[in-house]
């Protein structure tokens, strides 16, 4: 049996409503030496629920916003050396309903 460990280290910049009876916002920066695609299956599935637009299974599901790659520490990392950590944007929202 295999144990992995995966570590994420998050900095929220938002989260809730910008104003009354609006929609809530969440934003975060996360950082971790996972593959891009593991740290947005960990944004959108564990961190704050989201969806690709097209993907929504109605509109108060939470729709992803924003995801992209903020740094760039592994442009000149060989097989080698160890992965270097990368921090992301992650942001999403929730319709306001009353």
């Amino acid at each position: 049996m295999k144990e992995f460990e995966y570590l994420f280290k998050v900095k929220t910049l938002e989260a809730g409503q910008r104003g009354r009876y609006q929609d809530s916002y969440y934003s975060y920066e996360v950082t971790s030496n996972c593959t891009e695609y593991k740290v947005k299956q960990f944004c959108m599935n564990v961190l704050q629920k989201s969806y690709e637009k097209k993907d929504m299974p109605n509109p108060f599901a939470g729709e992803l916003l924003e995801f992209k790659k903020l740094t760039d520490n592994n442009k000149n990392v060989d097989m080698f050396n160890s992965t270097k950590e990368e921090t992301y944007l992650y942001k999403t929202k929730e319709l306001y309903c009353d």
